[in-house]
Formats: structure tokens, sequence, C-alpha cells
């Protein structure tokens, strides 16, 4: 059980419609070993930030996710699944390295344990390799919303919600920042 930090992209009137339109969405998910709390909600048009929940700033915040980099919210989105991919929490890719390293090196004489740590090294990086591949997050200029391990809210991801990931009003979409429990 832990906490992770996921996206909800919405459309919404305000700030916190975006957060009440989350909420709502989100109470059918879960259970209560499996909750969420809003942290906050960004407009992608010109990241106003609306914090509902000033307890949460120990752990995730609106100001905290704008201090990362990147020139826009999509950006910043985007840096944060790269993070993600690169193990920057979980260093699934390092460690997938250096198992095969360790396979490679020792061949038949390999410790079943190393094998067993190389295939989850792997297919974690690779989950999280194939989400970023399958939704084009490589092309930075791109403006378009973007999906990340959507609709599972108990990993870090971004989920777009209720509207067309294309031909979106920017003045009309936030990014709701959740805090997930699971």
């Amino acid at each position: 059980m832990g906490h992770n930090l996921h996206f909800l992209v919405v459309e919404a009137e305000d700030a916190d419609d975006a957060a009440d339109t989350a909420s709502t969405f989100l109470n059918t998910w879960g259970s209560d070993d499996n909750w969420h709390q809003i942290v906050g909600a960004v407009a992608l048009s010109d990241a106003r930030i609306t914090t509902p929940n000033e307890l949460l700033v120990d752990r995730w915040s609106v100001p905290w996710f704008l201090a990362h980099a990147g020139d826009t919210v999509l950006d910043k989105m985007r840096n944060m699944i790269l993070e993600d991919i690169n193990g920057k929490k979980e260093p699934y890719r390092e460690r997938a390295h250096d198992s095969i390293r360790t396979i490679l090196a020792e061949g038949d004489a390999v410790d079943p344990r190393i094998l067993w740590s190389a295939s989850r090294s792997l297919r974690e990086y690779a989950v999280r390799l194939g989400a970023f591949a399958e939704e084009g997050l490589k092309n930075p200029a791109s403006q378009q919303l973007f999906n990340y391990r959507e609709y599972e809210f108990d990993q870090f991801g971004v989920t777009v919600h209720g509207m067309a990931q294309e031909n979106y009003n920017p003045d009309n979409t936030y990014v709701v920042l959740v805090d997930m429990h699971s």
C-alpha cells in the first residue's frame, strides 16, 4: 500500500469545477483501502493554480508540480513521465541493464534470482516504455493531450477523461492532481 500521483485531465469551467468533476468520477473507484484526495488543479492555458488541499503540500502540491522542468503544463507532465520511465523513483531501467549484463557475463551459471529480477525489471520498464510510445509522447512540440497508464489509478499516470484529445479548448482544460492511495 502506498501513495502515487495521477493526473486526471478534464474539461471544466474553472479549477473548482475540475476538482469536483475529478472527485465525482473517482468516487466510483476504490474501497476503504483504496482512496483518493484532490491535491489541486492547473489550467492548461495559463497555469492558474487552485490548491484545495494544503495538507498534501509535504507530499505533492501544485507549486511543486509547476516547479518541474518544462515551459507548459503538458511539457511538465511529459518530463515527469520520462522520469517515471527512466526510473528516477524506481530504477527499473538501470536494474534491467545490470541484470542483463550479469546474465551475459555468467551465462549458464547465472543465479535464478538474477533471472527473476531481470524479468521483473524488464517487464516494468517495458510497460512504461510501451505506454509512452503508444501515445506518441516523444514529440515535445505537440500540444495534443495524451494518456499514460490510462485509468491505472494505482500507478503514476495521466488519464484524459470525458473529452477529446485533439481540438480541445485549453481555457477549459484542467489537469487535476490526485493523490491516490492503494
